[in-house]
């Protein structure tokens, strides 16, 4: 496992990358300090790992909670952020709450935002399970909704608390993620 910190002026945080890694940084993680945790996915991820995703967190022993939003773009809307905020409220999540961002970009801008924005601010991280998500959006606290046709246009910079990339979650990814994933690498060579 490699360990790569983002040093930031006003927060920094770990990536930590590797193969078969996630079990162990869930269970190295002190998690003492969260009531309650959320894990928010996608329909893509939950229906690919549905049995690995209770075993993953099993380590954790807070209470847990599973929120499943619609696989696409279109699920970074108001309507989804507020679904989340309403869940969150229903379900007694407080301050000391954590929320886990389990799949690519949509599922880690909605979630980053809701917790950067839950209560003035609550505590998350990010587990891409897409290249392009591993690459851009998990890392560097751009968190946000589309509006109207608009994307990203309502968001925050909102750092996480670790980031970790599994590359085992690269093993299901299907050619067109590979190409979306490989292009933003090319993007960052040329710059």
């Amino acid at each position: 496992m490699k360990k790569i910190d983002v040093k930031l002026k006003s927060s920094s945080y770990p990536v930590f990358v590797g193969k078969n890694i996630l079990r162990e940084i869930l269970k190295k993680n002190d998690w003492g300090s969260y009531s309650k945790i959320l894990i928010i996915t996608d329909s893509n991820v939950n229906n690919i790992y549905r049995d690995l995703i209770p075993h993953l967190f099993k380590v954790i022993n807070n209470e847990k909670k599973l929120f499943v939003i619609n696989a696409g773009e279109n699920s970074k809307s108001y309507v989804t952020l507020k679904s989340i905020y309403s869940f969150l409220i229903s379900n007694g999540f407080g301050r000391d709450s954590f929320i886990i961002a389990l799949g690519g970009g949509v599922v880690g801008d909605i979630s980053g935002f809701a917790a950067s924005s839950y209560m003035r601010g609550i505590q998350y991280c990010q587990i891409p399970t897409t290249l392009l998500a591993m690459v851009d959006s998990s890392i560097g606290g751009k968190t946000g909704i589309n509006l109207d046709k608009t994307k990203n246009i309502v968001g925050s910079f909102y750092q996480p608390d670790f980031v970790a990339v599994d590359l085992n979650f690269l093993d299901s990814l299907p050619q067109e993620e590979w190409i979306c994933g490989m292009g933003e690498i090319l993007k960052y060579c040329f710059l």
